[in-house]
Parts: structure tokens; C-alpha cells; sequence
């Protein structure tokens, strides 16, 4: 598998199958299943016509990490963009400060 099929694998399997999901409501679920499907939809087109991710991309992604915040990469992007080679700045705040 290339790397970035990797990292897109690892991601489906952490947002889809992670043990965060056996908590959530059936409504939260529907919820996030809408959100995570947003956040996932373009990820193979960015991959093959960038090479890498808008950094909003990965903002959504943190978002909907259980170990993500507003200062701090979660395990889902530190992950993904490792797998790709991506370098992201130190924090989602940076991004934020940009704007």
C-alpha cells in the first residue's frame, strides 16, 4: 500500500472504528457520521492533485478527534500527516491567527 492510501486507511479505521464511537447517542452518531463523511470526501482528490492537505482539512479532522483541541494536533492528524510527509505547523491556533 502507498503511503497515501496508508494514511487515508488509518484515518477511516481510527474515525470509523474507534472506541469513541461506542459512547455516542444514536443521534450524536448520525451527527458525527455526517460530519466525518464531510471531513473524509475530498481527502483522495487533495491527495492526487496536491499531494498533500489543505491545512483547513485537517482542522476539520481535529475536530472531530477525541485527543484534538483548538491548541493542540490530535493523534489523527499527527498521523496522517506523518504517513504523507506533510509538515503542520506547531499548533490549529496558527491557522486560526492566519485568517
Amino acid at each position: 500500500m502507498n503511503k497515501n492510501d496508508t494514511a487515508l486507511h488509518n484515518l477511516i479505521c481510527s474515525s470509523l472504528r474507534g472506541q469513541h464511537i461506542k459512547e455516542f447517542s444514536i443521534n450524536e452518531l448520525q451527527i458525527y457520521t455526517h460530519k466525518i463523511g464531510i471531513a473524509l470526501h475530498n481527502i483522495p482528490h487533495y491527495l492526487t492533485s496536491m499531494k498533500e492537505l489543505p491545512l483547513t482539512e485537517y482542522l476539520y479532522i481535529n475536530e472531530l478527534d477525541p485527543s484534538g483541541t483548538n491548541i493542540e494536533w490530535g493523534y489523527w492528524c499527527k498521523e496522517f500527516s506523518d504517513t504523507i510527509n506533510q509538515v503542520l505547523p506547531d499548533s490549529p491556533e496558527y491557522i486560526f491567527s492566519q485568517a
